[in-house]
């Protein structure tokens, strides 16, 4: 049986090749890697200088780029990997806490540090794998939308505003070309 952190890593892992996957087109693995202490560098710098803040901004969270090709989507998303037993969802409907909702307030709060888009993907055991972010990434997404394909939301929890998608349907809905136009173009 694996350690929690053990579990945690290798989710991160596997995030990282299949988003690596979807931004070449199938072509290559290698595009995200896990950032250097599971974004921690970025953190200890953005404390040690106040200077140094953005200087490693594209290394916050646990996925960063280490190809031109996935910059876009670091630039823009804080992007995170969680996976738990059990995220307890049910506790956001209730009004308890859970772990879902942690998992959603932490990256949120650390986005807007670094002036980005949460974009966490959540795993429970046993289950498919979500994507969870805000309104203005629900949106940005949704306009990168393959044609014939549909990009659906599964949930949205106002209160904290969290939209839960499926994370295969951004690897299978969104083409990461037309995304990186979207945010070329919002940028300029």
């Amino acid at each position: 049986m694996k350690n929690p952190k053990q579990k945690g890593a290798e989710f991160e892992r596997t995030v990282c090749k299949k988003l690596s996957m979807w931004a070449s087109g199938m072509l290559r693995e290698d595009l995200f890697w896990r950032s250097a202490m599971s974004g921690g560098r970025a953190t200890f710098e953005t404390r040690k200088s106040r200077e140094q803040k953005g200087k490693l901004s594209n290394q916050a969270g646990d996925v960063s780029s280490i190809s031109e090709i996935g910059m876009p989507l670091v630039e823009t998303f804080f992007l995170e990997a969680k996976h738990y037993a059990d995220l307890k969802m049910d506790g956001i409907v209730y009004g308890a806490t859970g772990e879902l909702r942690a998992i959603w307030e932490e990256p949120l709060d650390k986005a807007k540090m670094y002036q980005k888009i949460p974009l966490v993907i959540a795993k429970e055991n046993f289950r498919q794998p979500l994507l969870l972010t805000n309104e203005e990434g629900s949106c940005l997404l949704s306009k990168a939308t393959k044609e014939g394909f549909s990009f659906a939301l599964k949930a949205y929890f106002p209160i904290i505003g969290m939209h839960v998608f499926l994370f295969r349907d951004l690897l299978g809905s969104i083409d990461y070309n037309k995304l990186c136009s979207i945010i070329k173009a919002n940028k300029g």
